[in-house]
């Protein structure tokens, strides 16, 4: 029975985990017993039923690993994501692209996988591919542009940005994305245009807010920073970069101690590349030196 429930809870597993575990105790409970009792029968009759669980307890039950299919092996390679098992996924999505060529979501999701990896030279090889096949893919044109804009071909991606939002003007991403563009470009006026009509959205957007502030310290205007950079606290407190850019917003300000602090918060919660943690471990010793 504790096997049973085991395997059909799934997402619910740890949380019922200790009351499977009364069950798995009565069993050792009673697997002593027996063998204390000398029960011969009873011992090779949960021998019978425990044997076959042994065998079969890492079978691929729905044999994924020899999956031909195209969505099967791009839903394989989607379990190996979410498992963190990048090498892996990326193995199944070569594997759904090879099983259907026309496979737009494994050319999608591959793509991203290696913009995210850093390898876009791969990444726009494995998006122009998928967008051949299906040119009107909005997420495939999205990521495509992504890519570009990583790749620092801004010039390439605005004009497919344009394209989406004529297909779907409500398209809040790619509004971001090509405020991120023009921001690129260093054509500020233009970027806070595109962030400004997601800021009047009504769902929150942190990630628009943040480069509503950035926008604004670029553009040397520390209290419109502040503001937006306080929205996206608000609505994302975990991301490192606002808490580094609403110190820069208190240096700008000359009040070293609350810098200070928002510095603290960013080496709190940035896991990204260490070199730019000791940057700002020096920079909070400068100021905690003035």
């Amino acid at each position: 029975l504790t096997v049973v429930l085991f395997f059909v809870t799934a997402r619910y597993r740890l949380p019922i985990a200790p009351i499977l575990a009364l069950f798995a105790a009565e069993a050792v409970i009673l697997f002593i017993r027996f063998v204390r009792e000398r029960a011969t029968k009873r011992l090779s009759l949960a021998g019978v039923v425990l044997l076959p669980l042994l065998l079969f307890a890492n079978i691929d039950i729905f044999n994924h690993a020899n999956r031909s299919d195209a969505p099967g092996l791009f839903s394989t390679a989607t379990i190996y994501i979410q498992q963190g098992k990048v090498t892996l996924a990326e193995h199944y999505y070569k594997q759904s692209i090879k099983a259907d060529s026309t496979f737009a979501q494994a050319y999608n999701d591959y793509g991203l996988l290696l913009t995210n990896q850093g390898r876009i030279d791969e990444a726009l090889h494995v998006l122009q591919r998928g967008l051949s096949y299906t040119p009107n893919f909005i997420q495939l044109q999205y990521n495509y542009c992504y890519a570009l804009l990583v790749a620092g071909q801004t010039d390439k991606a605005i004009p497919i940005l344009h394209q989406i939002l004529k297909q779907e003007p409500g398209n809040l991403d790619s509004r971001d994305l090509l405020g991120w563009a023009f921001t690129l470009k260093k054509q500020y006026d233009s970027a806070l245009v595109y962030y400004r009509q997601i800021s009047n959205a009504e769902i929150p957007f942190p990630k628009t807010y943040y480069n509503l502030g950035s926008t604004f310290l670029q553009l040397n205007m520390p209290d419109s920073a502040y503001y937006w950079l306080q929205r996206a606290v608000q609505t994302d407190s975990t991301n490192a970069e606002t808490y580094y850019n609403l110190g820069r917003v208190w240096i700008l300000r000359n009040k070293a101690d609350s810098a200070t602090v928002y510095l603290q918060r960013f080496l709190k919660y940035w896991h990204g590349p260490s070199s730019q943690a000791m940057f700002v471990r020096n920079l909070i010793d400068s100021l905690q030196q003035r």
